[in-house]
């Protein structure tokens, strides 16, 4: 039996994409389990090329409070109105439309522009080559990926008004249901129950873990608003590090070079 090279991997760890070397066939993935060590994997990742994942959260904010302040002004100016007559204002149809689509849309375009971010980092853990553009992969699949966002919004605010758990256990099973619908080109009904399957035995603690992915994320939000979009990549790598766990690349080596670093899945 030839000696794999110095550099094989232990079978406790997973490249991405999870093959060796030419010649020594795959990897055995080991069962994929959350890990709070993907948050340090995950900084390590962003600080290699921090410039291009800045930009993007920045042109996340920028267009989800844009499509805000588009829905705001004509509220507004209907709200205030020319004698600005609260009982004429609540039986007005067009004032509840605005305030339907202005709690809707923004949150409609957040989803699509962060499932395009978890594509960049999908792509960046694949070792493909990933520009700014990777940011709005998502609208190519605008309604599924809207419908899929707002049933992940309703499962989750319905949740957390029965008695808290139930809304803790949909955030955790239906943490990859972004990255699914991106990666296997599936619609919203589906990608909620593959992401349900996955997570369901691990929900608890992906759902803590997203929770402190998302807490890291929003402290950048206490430095004068700035440093979120230094810490807001976090939560989408973190969570693209644990799809590749629960759904390793198919069909042999990826013809693009693979990018350092090398990234352990399975580490203590």
């Amino acid at each position: 039996m030839e000696t794999p090279p110095p550099n094989y991997p232990p079978n406790n760890y997973a490249n991405y994409p999870r093959y060796s070397p030419v010649g020594y066939g795959a990897i055995p993935p080991g069962p994929p389990v959350v890990r709070f060590a993907a948050i340090g994997e995950a900084f390590e990742l962003i600080r290699q090329d921090l410039g291009t994942y800045v930009l993007a959260v920045f042109l996340t904010g920028l267009l989800g409070y844009l499509s805000q302040l588009a829905l705001q002004l004509p509220l507004q100016l209907l709200a205030i109105g020319p004698r600005g007559n609260i009982d004429e204002i609540l039986f007005n149809p067009a004032f509840w439309v605005l305030w339907l689509l202005l709690i809707l849309v923004p949150n409609t375009i957040y989803f699509v522009l962060g499932a395009g971010f978890s594509s960049m980092c999908m792509r960046r853990l694949r070792g493909q080559p990933v520009s700014i553009a990777n940011l709005f992969d998502g609208f190519k699949h605008f309604f599924s990926l809207g419908a899929a966002g707002i049933l992940t919004v309703l499962l989750k605010g319905s949740g957390f008004l029965l008695f808290i758990v139930p809304g803790i256990f949909a955030v955790g099973v239906l943490a990859f249901v972004p990255m699914v619908m991106m990666d296997q080109r599936c619609g919203a009904l589906e990608g909620i129950r593959i992401s349900y399957t996955a997570l369901r035995r691990d929900w608890f603690m992906m759902a803590v873990l997203a929770c402190v992915c998302y807490i890291l994320a929003m402290a950048g939000m206490c430095l004068c608003l700035v440093g979120v979009i230094f810490t807001a990549p976090i939560y989408y790598f973190t969570l693209a590090i644990h799809y590749h766990a629960y759904f390793p690349p198919q069909g042999g080596p990826q013809p693009e070079p693979m990018m350092a670093p090398i990234v352990p899945q399975y580490s203590v």
